[in-house]
């Protein structure tokens, strides 16, 4: 299998986990796959496996040929080497520019790698795998392309060393072999053994390296086996649905270790087209609630269903096509206004305009720009957390699912737009609201069908 084909692979299982078993590893060690591992593993175990049966076969023909030719020549013998040693200048710049342009497309592919695994959350709940999986490839195989251009360069100066190296040989060999016949030189028997054997004993040394590095990489081996093999979908379900009437927790309980309890005895029902306000003091267990229905985490009591299917039932994807999610911390791409507000849905672009107006982002749409012309940052530097904050609303809306669940959706905004987009959200009357909330007012609270109240993990109001 190629090193494209083989990224590849490795990129989709790993966006295929599920969201608690990625949350298993760091980040770091899924990179480290494509960075270190891939390589390590195709340099130092696959390579080096080819390498230490070429050795051995070197070694033989070595010793077979000690025993019928001698040679010495020691003025030829430095005369090759001299230009055996000059012969990589020829290609020390064409090498060293492909090397460096081929390193800015590693630079570049990290840090796209880097940018998913940091929104994987969010790509596996709006289900956009094959769209991040597509952008991927692009980037992919352009730097494989780049990597083909400097292996083959490279590979072409390593075969003519070797050829070289082979045609001294055997040039020297010639040339001893003539000098003895004349009876020139009457050691020479003696110096093209040492001299072959100089070599066997080179290749011994590479040989016992290179079995070191073979047997040091298994472990790497294996951990890729583990990291790649394991999906790790600990509530699997295998029900598609796409509608519901009801969201049903009974006696829902939930402790992060098995110890500390997080939820307790949880009894709710939410209803279609209802909105709802869920409140209480930090680490009361909100987030808790809506977590467990996104699956991040799996409920260790009671049950929680969707009409008469219970969530771990329901299959992942279509679990994720019913929920649009606003989190507290918004996930931007490293890439233009138009895929994160579309992820392409290209005939939504009128309608992305007039929510953009609508929730006053108005930068966005000045000096007649296209979407598709302005770049978000890494990391979104280039806006504001209110920025970030309405684009991610938009992005949902446009999504048209029949679930909003919304994590203090609105927390990074002054109180005159939080309320505007909440006036909004709350007229849609196809779209049913969950929204975690940590500072609102009494107006606001009153726009909700239902308010449900937190404390120490259980609900101890609802009204």
């Amino acid at each position: 299998m190629g090193r494209g084909k083989q990224e590849k692979n490795n990129f989709a299982c790993i966006l295929d986990r599920d969201l608690k078993s990625f949350r298993e590893k760091k980040i770091g060690e899924y990179v480290s796959i494509f960075n270190n591992d891939i390589d390590m593993v195709e340099q130092d175990y696959f390579v080096n496996l080819f390498q230490i049966y070429s050795n051995i076969l070197g070694i033989i023909l070595q010793v077979l040929v000690a025993l019928y030719l001698n040679f010495y020549l020691t003025i030829i013998v430095i005369f090759i080497g001299l230009f055996v040693l000059a012969f990589p200048i020829l290609f020390s710049s064409s090498i060293e520019i492909k090397r460096k342009t081929l390193l800015n497309s590693y630079e570049k592919m990290n840090g796209n790698l880097t940018d998913y695994f940091k929104g994987f959350e969010y790509i596996k709940i709006s289900n956009l795998q094959n769209i991040i999986l597509e952008k991927f490839n692009i980037v992919n195989e352009e730097t494989e392309k780049k990597k083909y251009k400097y292996l083959l360069i490279s590979n072409i100066l390593n075969s003519s060393l070797k050829i070289l190296s082979i045609g001294a040989i055997i040039t020297i060999l010639v040339c001893g072999a003539y000098f003895v016949i004349q009876n020139k030189i009457t050691i020479g028997s003696l110096v093209a053994i040492l001299q072959l054997y100089s070599g066997v004993f080179q290749n011994i040394s590479e040989l016992s390296f290179q079995i070191s590095e073979f047997t040091t990489v298994k472990p790497v081996v294996n951990k890729l086996g583990e990291i790649l093999a394991d999906k790790g979908r600990w509530d699997k379900g295998e029900i598609e649905i796409k509608e519901f009437d009801k969201i049903i927790w009974e006696q829902v309980g939930y402790s992060y270790d098995g110890k500390t309890r997080i939820l307790n005895s949880i009894d709710l029902k939410l209803e279609r087209n209802k909105k709802y306000a869920i409140i209480g003091d930090s680490a009361s267990g909100k987030s808790t609630i809506i977590n467990l229905l996104l699956k991040k985490f799996s409920y260790s009591e009671g049950r929680i269903q969707f009409d008469d299917v219970e969530l771990k039932e329901i299959k992942e994807e279509a679990l994720y096509n019913m929920i649009g999610y606003v989190p507290q911390d918004i996930h931007l791409f490293c890439d233009t206004l138009q895929f994160n507000l579309l992820l392409k849905q290209s005939e939504r672009v009128e309608e992305a305009k007039e929510l953009i107006r609508k929730f006053e982002l108005s930068k966005f749409v000045q000096n007649e720009q296209n979407m598709e012309d302005i770049m978000i940052d890494e990391n979104s530097t280039n806006l504001s957390g209110g920025e970030k904050q309405r684009i991610g609303i938009i992005r949902e809306l446009l999504k048209h699912k029949p679930i909003l669940i919304m994590d203090e959706g609105t927390s990074n905004l002054n109180r005159e737009m939080a309320e505007k987009i909440q006036d909004y959200i709350l007229s849609q009357t196809d779209l049913t609201v969950i929204h975690v909330l940590h500072n609102y007012t009494k107006e606001l609270l009153n726009k909700y069908d239902m308010i449900i109240r937190v404390e120490h993990g259980t609900i101890r109001e609802i009204r």
